[in-house]
Protein backbone atom coordinates (compact mmCIF):
# COMPACT_ATOMS: atom_id res chain seq x y z
CA UNK A 1 0.00 0.00 0.00
CA UNK A 2 1.06 3.55 -0.86
CA UNK A 3 0.97 6.07 1.82
CA UNK A 4 1.74 9.93 1.24
CA UNK A 5 3.02 12.34 4.43
CA UNK A 6 4.28 15.84 4.19
CA UNK A 7 7.24 17.13 6.62
CA UNK A 8 7.23 19.51 8.78
CA UNK A 9 6.62 22.62 7.13
CA UNK A 10 3.69 20.68 4.69
CA UNK A 11 5.59 21.44 1.65
CA UNK A 12 6.97 18.24 0.49
CA UNK A 13 5.50 15.13 0.49
CA UNK A 14 7.46 11.20 0.43
CA UNK A 15 5.81 8.34 -0.65
CA UNK A 16 5.77 5.67 2.00
CA UNK A 17 5.60 1.60 1.01
CA UNK A 18 4.27 -0.78 3.87
CA UNK A 19 4.56 -4.38 2.81
CA UNK A 20 3.09 -6.97 5.53
CA UNK A 21 3.09 -10.54 5.49
CA UNK A 22 1.79 -13.07 7.54
CA UNK A 23 4.70 -14.43 9.74
CA UNK A 24 5.01 -18.03 10.88
CA UNK A 25 3.30 -19.54 13.78
CA UNK A 26 5.42 -20.56 16.94
CA UNK A 27 2.67 -23.16 16.81
CA UNK A 28 1.33 -25.15 14.04
CA UNK A 29 -1.57 -23.00 12.92
CA UNK A 30 -4.97 -24.70 13.49
CA UNK A 31 -8.14 -24.14 12.05
CA UNK A 32 -11.64 -25.45 10.88
CA UNK A 33 -15.47 -25.26 9.86
CA UNK A 34 -18.35 -27.04 9.76
CA UNK A 35 -22.15 -26.86 9.33
CA UNK A 36 -25.13 -28.85 10.43
CA UNK A 37 -28.47 -28.46 8.24
CA UNK A 38 -32.02 -29.72 8.98
CA UNK A 39 -34.66 -30.30 6.42
CA UNK A 40 -38.17 -30.79 7.35
CA UNK A 41 -40.61 -31.94 4.22
CA UNK A 42 -43.86 -30.83 4.42
CA UNK A 43 -44.34 -32.42 0.56
CA UNK A 44 -42.39 -33.51 -2.04
CA UNK A 45 -42.13 -29.75 -2.63
CA UNK A 46 -42.22 -27.57 0.55
CA UNK A 47 -39.15 -28.03 2.74
CA UNK A 48 -38.59 -26.06 6.01
CA UNK A 49 -34.60 -25.89 6.26
CA UNK A 50 -32.50 -24.49 9.50
CA UNK A 51 -28.99 -24.25 9.03
CA UNK A 52 -26.13 -23.71 11.99
CA UNK A 53 -22.60 -22.69 10.63
CA UNK A 54 -19.33 -22.35 12.88
CA UNK A 55 -15.45 -21.78 11.37
CA UNK A 56 -12.20 -21.45 13.56
CA UNK A 57 -9.53 -19.32 12.18
CA UNK A 58 -6.71 -17.10 13.48
CA UNK A 59 -4.11 -14.98 11.63
CA UNK A 60 -1.09 -13.73 13.88
CA UNK A 61 2.48 -12.74 14.05
CA UNK A 62 2.53 -10.71 11.04
CA UNK A 63 5.61 -9.13 10.07
CA UNK A 64 6.16 -6.39 7.68
CA UNK A 65 8.58 -4.04 6.04
CA UNK A 66 8.25 -0.24 5.81
CA UNK A 67 9.91 1.59 3.24
CA UNK A 68 10.33 5.85 2.90
CA UNK A 69 12.20 7.97 0.94
CA UNK A 70 12.33 11.42 2.32
CA UNK A 71 13.62 14.92 1.27
CA UNK A 72 15.59 17.04 3.99
CA UNK A 73 15.75 20.96 4.21
CA UNK A 74 18.75 20.66 1.62
CA UNK A 75 17.15 19.09 -1.02
CA UNK A 76 18.81 16.02 -0.09
CA UNK A 77 16.97 12.38 -0.73
CA UNK A 78 16.83 9.70 1.31
CA UNK A 79 15.54 6.44 2.30
CA UNK A 80 14.67 4.79 5.49
CA UNK A 81 14.21 0.84 5.41
CA UNK A 82 11.94 -0.40 8.90
CA UNK A 83 11.70 -4.05 9.45
CA UNK A 84 9.68 -5.31 12.44
CA UNK A 85 6.33 -6.93 13.85
CA UNK A 86 3.22 -5.35 13.14
CA UNK A 87 1.35 -4.06 16.16
CA UNK A 88 -2.00 -2.35 16.75
CA UNK A 89 -2.85 0.25 19.44
CA UNK A 90 -6.90 1.08 19.76
CA UNK A 91 -6.72 4.44 19.31
CA UNK A 92 -9.30 7.15 17.79
CA UNK A 93 -6.75 10.09 16.02
CA UNK A 94 -9.10 12.34 14.13
CA UNK A 95 -7.29 12.84 10.73
CA UNK A 96 -10.12 14.71 9.11
CA UNK A 97 -13.49 15.98 10.04
CA UNK A 98 -15.69 12.88 11.63
CA UNK A 99 -12.77 10.03 10.69
CA UNK A 100 -10.79 7.90 13.35
CA UNK A 101 -8.95 5.03 13.45
CA UNK A 102 -7.02 3.11 15.53
CA UNK A 103 -3.70 2.59 14.56
CA UNK A 104 -1.26 -0.12 13.38
CA UNK A 105 2.61 0.39 13.57
CA UNK A 106 5.81 -1.49 12.32
CA UNK A 107 7.95 -2.26 15.03
CA UNK A 108 10.94 -4.58 16.14
CA UNK A 109 9.75 -4.11 20.11
CA UNK A 110 6.85 -2.63 21.51
CA UNK A 111 6.31 1.02 20.29
CA UNK A 112 6.29 3.71 22.96
CA UNK A 113 4.85 7.01 21.88
CA UNK A 114 5.24 9.52 23.96
CA UNK A 115 2.50 11.37 22.60
CA UNK A 116 -0.04 8.58 23.22
CA UNK A 117 -1.68 8.68 26.44
CA UNK A 118 -1.34 6.24 29.41
CA UNK A 119 -4.39 3.81 28.35
CA UNK A 120 -3.98 3.95 25.11
CA UNK A 121 0.05 2.78 25.68
CA UNK A 122 -1.26 0.01 28.35
CA UNK A 123 -3.68 -1.66 25.44
CA UNK A 124 -0.90 -1.86 22.60
CA UNK A 125 -0.49 -5.11 21.48
CA UNK A 126 0.52 -7.26 18.14
CA UNK A 127 -1.67 -7.19 15.36
CA UNK A 128 -3.72 -10.47 14.84
CA UNK A 129 -6.60 -11.40 12.03
CA UNK A 130 -9.44 -13.67 14.07
CA UNK A 131 -11.82 -15.49 11.57
CA UNK A 132 -13.63 -17.00 13.79
CA UNK A 133 -17.63 -16.77 13.38
CA UNK A 134 -20.89 -18.47 14.00
CA UNK A 135 -24.03 -17.86 12.16
CA UNK A 136 -27.47 -19.35 11.87
CA UNK A 137 -29.90 -19.76 8.76
CA UNK A 138 -33.88 -20.65 8.02
CA UNK A 139 -35.53 -21.06 5.34
CA UNK A 140 -38.27 -22.28 2.87
CA UNK A 141 -37.20 -24.94 0.26
CA UNK A 142 -39.86 -24.78 -2.72
CA UNK A 143 -39.24 -27.12 -5.52
CA UNK A 144 -40.76 -26.02 -8.44
CA UNK A 145 -40.03 -28.48 -11.03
Amino acid sequence: MDIYTSNESGSKRSPIRRILESGRPYLPALGGFGNVSVKYAVSSRLSFIAEAKARYGKISNFKGSEFSLYIDDNGNIGYNEYKGKLWFYPTNIDYWIGTSYSQLEISPVKPDMVWLSESILENIRKANLNLTGLSFGIGLKIRLF
